[in-house]
């Protein structure tokens, strides 16, 4: 019997095999710490050095779990699914791209979280953006199809991409706001691995025609395939024309990917899948057979 996978559950486990946690109440705390050194200069000036975006420490509350809702949970604590870390897929958190993946740049101001494949090269471009500040500009040589790629910050897989933890069955919904400045097909070539890190299957390419100069949402809703339990998202583009001499230029903004959740116009906060360390997890029970409780995810590396 196959399991039904809910998409607006909360979800932890290794990839490829996670868990529906049971449904938090009355409420999850997100606190987001980050390193802070202030240095006071002799004549009163200040200034403050800040570590990155800073990591995550996830507490959710529950109020009166059955005894087996608490064994989900116990079950972590007690190390039946393995060492950590853990990926966490909490449906409040919509866009599974890293931020800086989906401000096209803007939040570290570099193109961390992009990657292209072969012959072509990206830059943070500040002259033209679809929201915010800047944009990626993506210049590569329009004889073929060329690929933009979006690697995780998860660990590399066998082949060496760095792929996101997938949630099996549930729709991988993707979408970014592109700009050429020639005619060109464009669209999304998602790659899915299974859990040991082999190509399970790569979309076909289904570009579409994006003109010259204008602003275009791209998007593409596909369902892993049996097995899958990471997903690489892939940009691909070529002109629609040939060109001789001069690299075709792209600019790529507003990216987002969901699971099961339709996308936005403009793309949410990207706030990738978290690798998380099962760090706390206490319980009081004050009704027999109930059991309030309160867990505590950190996250360990971005």
């Amino acid at each position: 019997m196959s399991t039904v996978i809910d998409p607006f559950a909360v979800w932890l486990g290794r990839p490829g095999h996670l868990v529906a946690l049971p449904d938090p109440s009355p409420d999850v705390e997100v606190i987001r710490s980050r390193e802070v050194a202030i240095h006071v200069g002799v004549a009163g000036g200040r200034s403050v050095d800040v570590t990155g975006s800073g990591l995550r420490t996830f507490k959710y509350s529950y109020s009166r779990l059955t005894s087996c809702e608490a064994e989900v949970i116990d079950a972590f604590a007690g190390g039946d699914h393995g060492p950590g870390p853990y990926a966490l897929i909490d449906p409040v958190y919509a866009n599974r791209l890293t931020a800086n993946q989906a401000s096209g740049g803007t939040v570290c101001g570099d193109t961390s979280g992009f990657a292209v494949e072969e012959y072509g090269a990206i830059e943070v471009d500040t002259r033209c953006s679809f929201t915010g500040p800047s944009s990626i500009l993506w210049a590569f040589n329009p004889a073929s199809l060329r690929v933009l790629a979006l690697p995780s910050r998860w660990p590399s897989l066998p082949d060496g991409t760095r792929a996101f933890p997938v949630l099996p069955g549930v729709p991988v919904h993707l979408g970014a706001w592109v700009r050429p400045d020639t005619a060109t097909w464009c669209g999304w070539v998602p790659r899915f691995y299974d859990v040991s890190g082999q190509l399970v299957s790569a979309a076909t390419p289904d570009p579409e025609a994006v003109g010259g100069e204008t602003w275009r949402h791209v998007t593409a809703h596909v369902t892993p395939p049996s097995g899958a339990a990471w997903v690489a998202p892939r940009l691909a583009a070529t002109t629609v024309a040939p060109r001789v001499c001069d690299p075709a230029r792209i600019s790529v903004d507003s990216l987002e990917m969901t699971y099961g959740t339709a996308l936005a116009e403009r793309a949410r906060t990207g706030t990738g899948v978290p690798q998380v360390e099962f760090t706390a997890w206490s319980q009081t029970i004050p009704h027999l057979g109930h059991v309030d409780a309160q867990l505590e995810l950190t996250e360990v590396c971005q």
